[in-house]
């Protein structure tokens, strides 16, 4: 069982444990509305309303219920967030695939895609404002959540040596991209995010068998029409230095991606691997 699922079980039992509390208050109410209600039309008299009151209260006051139902209610909230943020961190780490496929033969090329925080930071970033009698520490919070067709890999489909620039298959689905990396709406800075990647295209079995890493291009905007990204200001994926994908994304905002692979002539069939990472930076830090 995966750490992901079982957090979100525990998920789950929160909000039944939740539901059961909200429900319990909910039973709790009603009878004591009937209670009055009796009491009030001369059904039942002052002393069994006394008595039937002391019952349903144990020994509790009103006042004294509602302070423990609102702190249950509180406590199982913030075990809720906290979870759910531990999600949010760990399913960056999570890798997208991509596939292609080289000369007249299904050949596949497989890049996973770990979206990586600065080593630094590593999701939180700390920032301390000091004075002559005081210091302040702010915490800066951000996840970031690859799209569908993102996590699904990026694939670009049957294609045959000596080709240039050829599409993932999802750069221009239904105009727009669908590549894309979604800055959570609950995060309090904008960050940029950085790209490169680990190694050429290389055969496992064979590694001096290679696609240079120069053939993979890539564009990136936080517009996405038919023609943003665009084409003509595409970027070399290369491995020495990260490059910027984008300045200042701001909370609930996203970067879109085009991705296109040109294959050499010479290119040897069989399936290829590298690494491209994507790692996020809060803005106005160095992607290196």
């Amino acid at each position: 069982m995966s750490n992901i699922y079982r957090l979100k079980k525990e998920l789950n039992h929160i909000a039944k444990l939740r539901s059961e509390l909200y429900n319990r208050r909910k039973k709790f109410a009603e009878k004591v509305y009937v209670l009055n209600k009796q009491y009030k039309q001369s059904e039942i008299n002052h002393f069994d309303y006394s008595e039937k009151f002391e019952s349903l209260l144990g020994n509790r006051t009103i006042d004294g219920l509602e302070k423990q139902h609102r702190r249950k209610i509180e406590s199982l909230n913030h075990r809720d967030h906290a979870i759910r943020n531990v999600i949010r961190r760990q399913e960056l780490k999570k890798s997208a695939i991509v596939k292609t496929a080289v000369l007249s033969v299904m050949v596949m090329l497989a890049i996973s895609m770990p979206f990586t925080i600065d080593s630094g930071i590593t999701g939180f970033a700390t920032s301390q404002s000091v004075g002559t009698t005081a210091t302040a520490n702010i915490i800066y919070y951000y996840a970031l959540a690859e799209s569908t067709d993102f996590s699904s890999g990026i694939d670009f489909g049957t294609i045959t040596h000596n080709t240039q620039n050829n599409n993932a298959t999802v750069n221009y689905d239904n105009s727009g991209t669908g590549y894309a990396l979604n800055l959570s709406a609950d995060s309090n800075t904008d960050i940029s995010i950085c790209v490169k990647a680990n190694t050429d295209l290389k055969i496992h079995s064979s590694p001096s068998n290679i696609i240079g890493i120069g053939n993979m291009t890539f564009n990136a905007s936080t517009t996405n029409t038919s023609s943003t990204p665009s084409f003509s200001t595409r970027t070399e994926m290369n491995t020495s230095v990260y490059r910027n994908a984008t300045h200042n994304l701001g909370a609930g905002n996203a970067t879109f991606f085009r991705f296109w692979l040109t294959v050499p002539d010479a290119t040897v069939p069989g399936t290829y691997n590298n690494t491209a990472e994507f790692k996020a930076v809060r803005a106005g830090t160095d992607c290196a």
